[in-house]
């Protein structure tokens, strides 16, 4: 795991080693929870909806995928990790399903169909 601290206060007003061992504390009370996240979060964060306090994190996101772009590379996500591994064993990449839309019977039952 990692944990990151966004400080808006130097060392001299709150020692480093004071504000790591109650980080330390927070973190080992929200263990329980934060290991039973998904840890598949993406970094661009229009695919998720925030709030005000998840400014920090965001901030982080943006820093982590700035620093893939300058070196080359791209997020690796679940999704995209499965649909490379499919598209080695297959030779092609993944099926992507038939757009659909609502139509009606008769009757007036919602049926889909492709276009």
């Amino acid at each position: 795991m990692v944990q990151f601290c966004v400080r808006n206060d130097t060392a001299a007003d709150t020692p480093a080693a004071d504000v790591i061992a109650f980080d330390r504390a927070v973190t080992l009370e929200d263990k329980r929870i934060l290991e039973s996240t998904d840890y598949d979060v993406p970094l661009m964060p229009s695919r998720e909806e925030h709030m005000f306090t998840d400014r920090p994190s965001i901030m982080i996101r943006k820093k982590v995928a700035a620093l893939l772009k300058a070196h080359g590379e791209i997020e690796q996500t679940r999704t995209t990790l499965q649909s490379n591994a499919f598209t080695a064993a297959h030779g092609s990449p993944v099926p992507q399903p038939s757009p659909v839309s609502s139509a009606k019977t008769a009757q007036g039952n919602p049926l889909v169909t492709t276009v």
